[in-house]
């Protein structure tokens, strides 16, 4: 359908008549999202178009990630990595990053741990999410699917624009398509932005890790 309700998202496809059509269907998206942060969404899977007019009609690109992708990756998981470190610095090393080139290279070829990117026309890395599918089951647990983000960053310079909640949604549609029961991510506490985005995008506690330093 044009409108699917449940991702609210418009869908539209091939990619190259989206130049086309942004014009047409810009009052459109206003009229039902009431956004000012983006002019339009649109769905492919596995594309989103995200025209951001804070960037001065920008097109940002979320889709599946490429080893095109891994160097502006690892840029932004050193800016993950100072935030982590401002949070606990008496448990994260400064100036590092989570995962290497080559590490990063071989998650792009498991399905089941897929990477998003919010990318401009050029190419850059404006964002990325880390997800893993999760199979949960056993014991006293009944078995589902669920979908871990194990990582979510959009560039210091372009936050506040949408991005982060585009590749939320987008992880979302996914873990939708691949019937995950759930999707669940930690957050250490002092990131007090990243709580209140996640709370924002309707993500509520699952559990909580206590901690007595000694």
């Amino acid at each position: 359908p044009l409108f699917n309700s449940s991702i609210k998202y418009l869908h539209c496809a091939p990619l190259f008549l989206f130049n086309r059509i942004i014009p047409f269907f810009r009052p459109f998206c206003k009229q039902f999202f009431n956004r000012t942060d983006f002019n339009l969404i649109l769905v492919d899977l596995p594309v989103i178009i995200l025209t951001i007019k804070a960037l001065k009609d920008k097109i940002v690109i979320i889709r599946r990630a490429t080893e095109k992708d891994i160097s502006g990756i690892i840029n932004l998981l050193y800016q993950v990595s100072k935030v982590h470190y401002e949070c606990r610095p008496d448990i994260f090393e400064p100036d590092t990053k989570k995962y290497s080139a080559s590490e990063i290279k071989e998650i792009l070829e498991d399905y089941s741990r897929p990477i998003f990117v919010a990318a401009d026309e050029t190419g850059k890395v404006a964002g990325y999410c880390f997800c893993v599918i999760q199979r949960n089951g056993g014991g006293v647990l009944k078995r589902f699917k669920t979908l871990y983000i194990d990582d979510l960053c959009v560039d210091e310079s372009l936050r506040g624009k949408g991005i982060g909640g585009a590749l939320l949604d987008y992880a979302t549609a996914f873990a939708k398509a691949e019937k995950c029961h759930n999707i669940t991510l930690n957050v250490w506490v002092g990131n007090d932005a990243a709580i209140s985005f996640y709370e924002n995008k309707g993500l509520t506690p699952q559990k909580i890790v206590l901690e007595k330093k000694l």
